[in-house]
């Protein structure tokens, strides 16, 4: 299993989600919580956690999804060793848009890792690397659209919709050379096989 922690079965799909908080809303130390199809044929979440998933890239997704009357996009992100098969759920933050950066630097889509982290600013941070390089940005920062400065409860924060529109349509161009479709699948909340019980992600005042 190309599942692990940093220093199976056949034909499974197991899903990884990123968890840096616990039941109480207070940090841990940043990993993914891993999710595969029990009995019930319904996905129950495992045991033990990883910071690290290992595959080939064959597929990306993207999915609208609604929480009380909002709408929102999340990025599935497949990876398979074997005959086994990784779905990684990202919703768009930080840690994801510097993701699907480095994602879209990629010419070659096999032996590549996904790693979780706590980096040296103490802010949850995902890592790609095919081999043992570690896979650099495609855009810098000055090549992406300007968040937008907006005040919510008396408090400024910055808006990345625009930035979110620009990697969406750079992980639309990334499916389509996987072969797969460039649409957004509108999906349920409670029939997804990624859903989740709690709200999205919204606004963010840190920075890129």
């Amino acid at each position: 299993m190309a599942l692990g922690n940093s220093g199976g079965n056949t034909g499974t799909l197991f899903i990884l989600k990123v968890v840096d908080k616990d039941k109480e809303k207070r940090k841990v130390s940043p990993h993914f919580s891993v999710s595969k199809k029990g009995a019930s044929g319904k996905y129950e979440l495992q045991p033990d956690s990883v910071n690290r998933v290992s595959g080939n890239l064959f597929k990306i997704a993207i999915k609208e999804q609604e929480w009380n009357g909002d709408k929102y996009n999340t990025i599935s992100i497949y990876l398979k060793d074997g005959e086994e098969a990784y779905l990684l759920d990202l919703r768009f933050n930080l840690a994801a848009r510097s993701l699907f950066n480095s994602f879209a630097a990629l010419e070659d889509y096999t032996n590549l890792s996904v790693t979780v982290y706590e980096n040296k600013s103490g802010y949850t941070a995902l890592g790609l690397w095919q081999g043992e390089k570690m896979v650099k940005w495609k855009y810098k920062l000055d090549e992406l659209p300007e968040p937008e400065a907006v005040t919510f409860k008396g408090k400024e924060m910055r808006d990345y919709s625009k930035v979110d529109e620009f990697f969406t349509n750079v992980l639309r161009e990334l499916s389509g050379k996987l072969g797969g479709s460039q649409k957004t699948v509108t999906v349920s909340e409670h029939t997804s096989e990624t859903s989740t019980s709690s709200a999205p992600e919204t606004s963010e005042d840190t920075p890129f």
